[in-house]
């Protein structure tokens, strides 16, 4: 039994969580407000001076990227003398410089990959060199540290590895994939007797959906379960609080898109024979009608075969005739991927290190309290 002292500090600390997430939230809108101004400052000048816009946008990213090194390279002791006031607080001022100079990479490789599907421009060998770089980084990491990879390999159906001619060069694949536990926590068997075929494009652009839906799904519950937890025991929250239901409480945390995507995926259940169609109808298929999928794909492989198939069609547009085409295509793959006929309903049982990790995608071990984040899974585990 705990203490009222015990309960105290624990109403305290969720309390405490909750502003967090609020200010957070907040933090987060200013930002996008003044993205926003920014943005069209320099769209402005793009139509104005194209040449100059350029060159000022080309020398503010060697400046940033410049910057964002020297304070991550900043010792921990001066990092523990400043007060960081950011979107992720718990970081010190250099892991959180670190973090913003890898996000920005990320974006900007995305773009790279965007331009290089283009064809617009000969990007093929920056995009091979940079590609290069990263995987011996990963590689090396993998051999080293291979714990650092554990929390995004469990859940990945791939990873990024080097290809040569010779048979015998695996890039020490089998060795890496057992110490990272690859794909161990993903949704579809991807076990090495798996009979689904990833090299079929409509099979891994469905397994890639699967896989955030099932992650999201995961996040939702996690979430629901906090709530769950504020409204029975954390009532000196406030009103704001207690009179929110799920999609609301996921409204301060999380953009717009995300809060439809986990509330729509949230209460799917196990992907098998049996609930195959509901996947369909209310999750797969409502994904490929939108118009941004297809634009995902439009400057690959597989939408040139997906155009030629649908050439003798007799729709009336051509992207209707294709995305027909791709959701044929997908469906089937949906049903490739679904595992056998379970005969019972499925219920989330994570164990507490699975619930733990779940729970740390939003709050880091350093501001997690145990006591927190295992009563939110008993409340979860058992329904109340």
């Amino acid at each position: 039994m705990k203490t009222k002292n015990q309960k105290a500090k624990l109403i305290e600390s969720e309390s405490s969580e909750f502003s967090t997430i609020k200010r957070r939230a907040a933090i987060r809108e200013k930002g996008l407000e003044r993205s926003a101004r920014t943005r069209a400052t320099l769209l402005a000048l793009v139509e104005e001076a194209p040449l100059q816009a350029s060159a000022e946008a080309n020398e503010l990213c060697m400046i940033a990227c410049e910057i964002l090194l020297k304070v991550a390279d900043l010792s921990e002791s001066q990092c523990k003398e400043l007060a960081i006031e950011d979107y992720q607080p718990e970081l010190y001022v250099n892991e959180g410089a670190a973090a913003k100079f890898s996000w920005r990479i990320e974006e900007m490789v995305k773009q790279l990959c965007t331009l290089v599907r283009s064809r617009r421009f000969s990007l093929g060998d920056h995009a091979w060199r940079a590609a290069t770089d990263l995987v011996e980084a990963i590689h090396d990491l993998a051999m080293t540290a291979p714990e650092d990879l554990r929390s995004i390999a469990r859940k990945s159906l791939t990873m990024p590895s080097l290809r040569a001619k010779p048979a015998r060069f695996t890039h020490d694949f089998k060795q890496i994939a057992k110490a990272i536990q690859l794909s161990e926590d993903t949704a579809i068997d991807m076990d090495s007797k798996a009979r689904h075929s990833l090299d079929s494009h409509a099979t891994h652009l469905v397994a890639t959906f699967i896989e955030r839906a099932a992650f999201l799904r995961k996040i939702a519950t996690v979430e629901e379960g906090r709530l769950r937890l504020f409204h029975l025991h954390y009532g000196n929250l406030g009103k704001d609080v207690l009179k929110m239901d799920l999609e609301q409480f996921l409204s301060v945390a999380y953009p717009k898109d995300t809060v439809v995507e986990l509330m729509l995926f949230k209460d799917l259940p196990q992907l098998d024979k049996l609930n195959v169609d509901i996947w369909w109808e209310k999750a797969l298929k409502p994904h490929l009608e939108e118009e941004e999928t297809l634009k995902q794909i439009q400057e690959t492989p597989f939408y040139a075969m997906l155009e030629k198939a649908s050439a003798k069609s007799k729709k009336t547009s051509k992207e209707y005739a294709i995305r027909d085409e791709l959701k044929k295509r997908c469906r089937q793959a949906l049903r490739s991927l679904a595992g056998p006929k379970s005969a019972t309903p499925h219920t989330f049982h994570f164990s507490a290190d699975e619930y733990r990790r779940q729970y740390e995608l939003q709050w880091p071990p350093d501001r997690l309290s145990k006591p927190a984040y295992l009563t939110v899974y008993e409340h979860v585990q058992h329904g109340t």
